[in-house]
């Protein structure tokens, strides 16, 4: 939770501005913070399933894998398997802007002085644009997510 609180921060400041090249700035954090929130959020699952080594799961194929035959037993990981197989899902275009933004595909002076950074991805996902609304839903999202599941996990 507490990396989507940072993430909220950094898009309230991403609003705030008006220098674009800052507002991306904040947003590229943003989604940092929301994937590591991710991440996280996984290695509590799995750390809650009792598996001996959560820190190193990263995604939920690997959280999968060694979950084996239990990974279909939670109502956690189902969740996150249903938005995994939906292209256009939050957490894919979180997930996506992440992959993008660490491999290289940053704004040049002019696409930071022109508006958003435009987002590409290899698959069949549409091209998105980081928007304090779009990072701001993401977050929402997360957060929620994170709320039921905690709720969920506490119950058992």
């Amino acid at each position: 939770m507490l990396r989507c609180e940072q993430a909220a921060l950094l898009i309230r400041e991403a609003a705030k501005t008006r220098q674009r090249g800052l507002s991306a700035a904040f947003l590229n954090g943003a989604v940092f913070h929301l994937v590591s929130a991710y991440r996280y959020h996984l290695r509590a699952i799995a750390k809650g399933s009792g598996l001996q080594h959560p820190q190193e799961i990263i995604d939920i194929e690997q959280l999968l894998e060694e979950l084996g035959d239990a990974a279909t037993c939670t109502a956690e990981v189902q969740e996150i398997l249903n938005l995994n197989a939906q292209p256009e899902s939050w957490l894919n275009q979180c997930v996506a802007a992440h992959e993008q933004l660490i491999n290289g595909v940053l704004p040049t002076v002019a696409d930071s002085q022109l508006g958003d950074i435009p987002l590409r991805r290899e698959d069949s996902m549409s091209p998105k644009r980081l928007t304090v609304e779009l990072v701001g839903g993401w977050n929402h999202e997360m957060s929620a997510m994170q709320r039921r599941h905690l709720e969920t996990m506490h119950e058992y």
